[in-house]
């Protein structure tokens, strides 16, 4: 099977503003999700995932296992993303700006 990558950047705690983690402005503001949202995906993937082991799911075989990878991000990679991985037993592969 191969991977599927699935690109994300930053995650914010519901109802906190988008500048409060990461790159700032309007423009990356549409790149980040609401940790509520961000746990609709994670639960989303695990449906899909869970199909693929049944019998009647060959097509969903196909597809390929999910590579979640976060892009860009800020403190929430060590905080709210990782917890949300650590819960759901997934992991990610984090590209961290050093600038």
């Amino acid at each position: 099977m191969r991977p599927i990558p699935l690109c994300y950047h930053d995650v914010i705690a519901d109802g906190t503003e988008f500048d409060s983690s990461g790159f700032r402005g309007p423009d990356v503001a549409t790149y980040k999700l609401p940790l509520g949202v961000f746990r609709q995906h994670l639960a989303a993937i695990g449906e899909v995932h869970l199909q693929t082991s049944t019998s009647d799911a060959e097509p969903l075989r196909e597809c390929g296992i999910p590579l979640l990878t976060f892009d860009d991000g800020g403190f929430s990679a060590a905080t709210l993303i990782a917890d949300e991985l650590e819960r759901v037993a997934r992991r990610g592969l984090f590209f961290i700006p050093t600038d």
